[in-house]
């Protein structure tokens, strides 16, 4: 996603497949939740191209983020060894995962990448949030994000 572009339709369920809340999550099941809000940017690739990224913008104190040490600024590459291509692709997998699901992720981090395994938090029901997708900070001329 470019900030500021609409995000892509999901694609039509499968046939036969659960019916899902709006959070889709199983009906009436228990929500999963990562405990952190990310974004989408435009970050430099090693070829001097441009990248769509998931960046880490903010983490829930003691969340399943914050326990698998995942901080702000972080850039999450892949999801149980599959590439991401932007944070609304990540916070489907983690709608469609359940509460006490292990995950692994590989996480970028000062130009080093390490992998780290979450073990996903159970949404509270009162709670309106999940794994938040917030516009991309505004980014200087590099569009390089920025994270406060």
């Amino acid at each position: 996603l470019v900030p500021g572009s609409p995000a892509p339709a999901p694609p039509p369920a499968p046939r036969g497949a659960q019916p899902s809340s709006s959070t889709g999550a199983p009906a009436g099941g228990p929500t999963a939740t990562m405990g952190m809000t990310l974004y989408s940017a435009l970050v430099d690739d090693s070829k001097g191209g441009k990248v769509n990224a998931v960046m880490v913008r903010a983490v829930d104190t003691n969340g399943p983020a914050d326990r698998a040490q995942i901080g702000p600024g972080d850039r999450i590459v892949a999801w149980n060894n599959v590439p991401l291509t932007g944070a609304e692709q990540f916070a489907q997998n983690v709608r469609s995962s359940k509460p006490g699901e292990r995950v692994g992720l590989t996480v970028e981090r000062g130009g080093k990448l390490f992998g780290t395994s979450v073990i996903l938090g159970a949404l509270a029901s009162a709670d309106p949030g999940l794994t938040t997708v917030r516009p991309a900070p505004v980014a200087g001329p590099s569009a390089t994000p920025t994270v406060p």
